[in-house]
């Protein structure tokens, strides 16, 4: 899985997977979209953590989709293992944010579908890239 960095003061988290357009794109080329978004929260990072220390136990051994379904984040980790793998062969970069309010989706779009246009924006998606 993923290691993310999860400040207590912020709550709100998004994977988000982005691609950058190809010049098989035409015009659009070197322009970023959102291919892939998942949102969770810090108490769903303490449910998934929990899965964890689950499966790993060694006195009461619980398999890892049972440790899931335990705590009740099946679908996060269900959704985050598809974002990965489809990340992996469609060439696609995971980004993670945080934030102490929830933001909506389109702002998120803005952001990403925007980044091309400013230095500082861009900046930002690059520090904000996790995994490969």
């Amino acid at each position: 899985m993923l290691k993310l960095k999860v400040d207590p003061d912020l709550p709100f988290h998004y994977l988000v997977g982005v691609e950058a357009k190809t010049f098989q794109s035409g015009k659009d080329a070197g322009k970023f979209r959102i291919k892939y978004l998942v949102k969770f929260t810090n108490d769903d990072v303490s449910k998934v953590r929990d899965a964890i220390r689950l499966s790993e136990d060694k006195l009461f051994p619980t398999k890892p989709h049972e440790a899931t379904e335990v705590t009740g984040c099946t679908e996060l980790v269900a959704g985050i293992s598809s974002m990965i793998q489809s990340a992996h062969f469609n060439h696609v970069t995971i980004h993670h944010f945080s934030s102490e309010f929830e933001w909506e989706e389109e702002h998120l779009e803005m952001f990403v579908n925007t980044a091309h246009l400013s230095e500082s924006s861009k900046q930002k998606l690059i520090d904000s890239r996790i995994g490969r």
